[in-house]
């Protein structure tokens, strides 16, 4: 054989394995966003983390979800609350499927699943995704939690142009990004000095938390509503907090986002300055049992944003009726108003 074909068989065999190693990068564990071996009809979807539901709702996709923790979801031995039993009924028929980043692939492979959304942060995904990709179940990666409100349209958009409902997520999209307009044109006339200080609370395992996953997104919402902030931290972990932190941040103004509020009992609480005026604020929610619906949560937090901005600026933002925009929301989302249970209006 000649040295030329020699050459010849090399450069192709390594055409041939670049391609090949291509095309299953495509198709492996990569911690990306995107569809691995779409495309999908999304008609049986398995959910294997909570925080990804609520893009569900924004699709219309809701009644479709087969497989979900529901322990983790709040839907073990309970009576559906009105915003399941309106919207999504059939999350009562659902099946567990197991704990976060812990999910039974025997489960979720013997209900046919035409969709599994799992995150794209857990790296314990990657056996699953194996085991899945070897049946050829299409699974969806997201990232759908703790980041920042850009991250979270992204988000929108990428399950849009999966499941086939762009024309859905891109008018969440625009309703969003009007209500973060209408904000930000007027936080801009407000004089940093006129803008008060914002503390956000919130609980990790009955522990009061001021920084970290949980926190984040909230912050995002806050600064865009034009509060003066303590460091936000960048630490995917929650960071734990003590009364020092609050007085010495000595904010106008506390945002309560917490799921248990023991620290309420601490003797140290009644003395900050929000407490005594009155200014300690829960963040508002649709319906108590369905997580979903608070205002905090990426999904509502176009709701949240327009509240936070009453609050922080009141009169820069005293003509917002948030009743109204509460009932354009979900005329958008579900065809039809929502009573409101939380604290809002």
């Amino acid at each position: 054989m000649t040295t030329i074909k020699k050459q010849l068989i090399c450069i192709t065999l390594i055409c041939v394995f670049m391609y090949t190693a291509s095309v299953f990068a495509s198709n492996a564990f990569d911690g990306r966003e995107g569809l691995i071996n779409g495309p999908t009809k999304a008609e049986r979807i398995v959910v294997t983390f909570p925080m990804s539901v609520g893009l569900l709702y924004i699709c219309n996709l809701a009644n479709n979800i087969v497989g979900i923790q529901t322990r983790t979801m709040y839907l073990h031995n309970q009576e559906f609350g009105e915003f399941y039993r309106a919207i999504s009924p059939k999350l009562a028929e659902t099946t567990d499927i197991g704990s976060i980043g812990a999910s039974n692939v025997e489960t979720v492979l013997h209900l046919k699943p035409d969709l599994v959304m799992t995150q794209t942060y857990d790296t314990t995904v990657s056996a699953m995704i194996n085991v899945l990709s070897k049946n050829k179940v299409p699974v969806l990666m997201l990232q759908a939690s703790n980041g920042s409100i850009k991250d979270w349209l992204k988000t929108v958009a990428i399950i849009g142009e999966a499941t086939g409902r762009k024309n859905r997520t891109d008018a969440y999209i625009k309703h969003y990004e009007d209500c973060i307009n209408l904000v930000e044109s007027r936080v801009k006339m407000i004089p940093e000095s006129a803008r008060p200080k914002v503390a956000l609370v919130n609980t990790n395992r009955g522990n009061m938390i001021l920084r970290g996953a949980r926190t984040r997104f909230l912050y995002d919402l806050m600064e865009k509503a034009g509060a003066k902030l303590m460091e936000r931290g960048e630490d995917p972990a929650d960071s734990g907090a003590c009364a020092e932190i609050l007085f010495s941040f000595d904010p106008d103004i506390i945002i309560d986002d917490s799921r248990s509020n023991e620290f309420y009992n601490a003797s140290w609480w009644k003395l900050l300055k929000p407490v005594k005026e009155n200014k300690v604020y829960l963040t508002p929610q649709d319906d108590p049992q369905a997580w979903v619906t608070n205002w905090s949560q990426p999904t509502y937090s176009a709701l949240g944003l327009l509240w936070l901005a009453k609050i922080i600026h009141p009169e820069s933002f005293k003509d917002i009726d948030l009743k109204k925009e509460h009932d354009r929301f979900c005329e958008l989302m579900y065809g039809r108003t929502l009573s409101h249970h939380g604290t809002a209006f």
